[in-house]
């Protein structure tokens, strides 16, 4: 949350015990490139409840340091907007300057480019 501003994103339904959140709008913010109604159902019908406070839990481990990692970033994502998914690039790269760290932008919804 700190690469948030420590504010929730728009799209969270936070329940009101503040332990568990679900998307609003999840059509809209996960799947707004699938048109296939029954395809749509069952993606939105298979998610579950994300735990709230995992989102404020401090990393106490740099797993990146041992294993590779990629970080696809989307123009038209709309969980996380391009603007704050290059934000948290920048912090990365502020981070890991040197070592080995690159990144690419994919375009669109998450297609990866070879």
């Amino acid at each position: 949350m700190d690469d948030l501003g420590g504010q929730p994103l728009v799209w969270f339904d936070i329940a009101s015990h503040e332990k568990a959140l679900t998307p609003k709008t999840p059509v809209e913010t996960f799947y707004n490139d699938i048109d296939d109604k029954k395809v749509l159902d069952e993606l939105v019908g298979s998610l579950k409840s994300q735990g709230y406070g995992a989102l404020w839990s401090k990393s106490t481990y740099a797993a990146w340091r041992a294993v590779e990692s990629t970080y696809v970033m989307c123009e038209r994502d709309e969980a996380i907007l391009v603007q704050a998914q290059q934000g948290m690039v920048a912090n990365v790269n502020k981070l890991i300057e040197g070592e080995g760290w690159e990144g690419e932008d994919a375009g669109g919804y998450g297609e990866c480019k070879p």
